[in-house]
């Protein structure tokens, strides 16, 4: 543990943060590799200010002004925005650009995303990139196959897994691209409002919710979110694990799928570039192309115990041991800088 000068305050905009396993609570590997308190930003405007104010703040977006704006009020900052894009609309781009070249550091959390920050204005010595960390450990050793197949009802026959079902993640293209390729789509995620908010230990968490009118899809089976023991007998029992999002900043289910030697079908964007070599990709509206991978895979069992070899290799990188590391290392430069 590095101790941080002024005592390092990490401030997130919800805490606890939804995760599978504690390895992968990438907010706390940031305490355990630099010291300092996890300070919600939830907790009120005053609190939270009173909190950062001249002190060393590693603050984690999103929203405004806190966890945001952290900048202007901390005697020095870091800022992880867990998204590689500034916005949309020019008034937000020009607002954030202003807030991101006033920290002392930016952090992404893959090379894609720092090039993204880059073009978007920000200064490219203020960006570093360290991912968010995977339970390697725990996902590598993936059990309970017959279990699950027997609770779902699912027999021998191969199926999709998806994790994330929110409309951003395009689940009517994977389901039209499962009914092409013939097999069927097991959907992890909230179905219900109740799901997200119990999920996410909080309200208002209806937009992670899929279009009703998915939920009746003859080709889908709908499984909820999972705790870690059930997500990792859907791993195991899975065939294949596909991805289709519009946007992902890091895609931290991609990565738990890898671990355990899944073939991954994956959106042809830079985010998953470290899987370039063992993953196919499409377009993330090309549902035709996705049934062409997801088939690809399900009639040549070779390239998908090849492709899972790989991508196992690579989810390795990725561990909460390696991640810790390089904020260790991160947090040393910062304090001595």
């Amino acid at each position: 543990m590095i101790a941080m000068k002024g005592n390092m305050i990490h401030l997130v905009w919800h805490y606890p943060v939804v995760c599978q396993t504690p390895k992968e609570d990438f907010f706390k590997v940031c305490k355990d590799a630099g010291s300092g308190n996890i300070v919600s930003a939830k907790h009120g405007f005053v609190k939270t200010l009173k909190a950062i104010w001249r002190k060393d703040v590693h603050a984690q977006g999103r929203g405004f002004p806190f966890p945001e704006a952290a900048c202007l009020f901390a005697r020095r900052s870091v800022y992880s925005p867990h998204n590689d894009t500034l916005g949309s609309r020019w008034y937000t781009k020009s607002v954030r650009r202003f807030i991101y070249n006033r920290y002392d550091k930016i952090i992404s959390q893959t090379e894609y995303g720092r090039l993204n920050l880059i073009k978007q204005g920000i200064k490219k010595e203020k960006i570093e990139v360290i991912p968010i960390p995977v339970d390697y450990g725990f996902f590598s050793k993936p059990k309970g196959s017959y279990m699950f197949r027997k609770k779902h009802r699912l027999g021998n026959k191969p199926f999709a897994l998806v994790v994330g079902i929110r409309s951003v993640k395009n689940p009517d293209v994977i389901l039209e691209a499962c009914r092409i390729a013939g097999i069927k789509a097991v959907m992890v995620g909230p179905c219900s409002q109740q799901d997200a908010n119990n999920a996410w230990k909080g309200m208002d968490f209806g937009w992670y919710l899929p279009d009703r009118k998915l939920l009746s899809h003859p080709n889908a089976l709908f499984v909820g979110q999972l705790p870690a023991n059930e997500l990792l007998a859907a791993i195991d029992a899975a065939t294949v694990f596909v991805n289709s999002s519009y946007y992902e900043s890091f895609g931290l289910a991609v990565y738990e799928a890898a671990a355990a030697g899944l073939p991954l079908c994956l959106p042809d964007f830079g985010t998953f570039d470290a899987f370039r070599k063992c993953a196919l990709f499409h377009k993330p509206n090309d549902a035709r192309k996705l049934a062409q991978n997801i088939m690809r895979y399900t009639k040549n069992t070779g390239l998908r115990k090849r492709h899972g070899v790989e991508a196992s290799k690579v989810a390795k990188r990725f561990n909460y041991y390696a991640v810790r590391k390089m904020y260790e290392d991160f947090y040393m430069r910062f304090s001595e800088s």
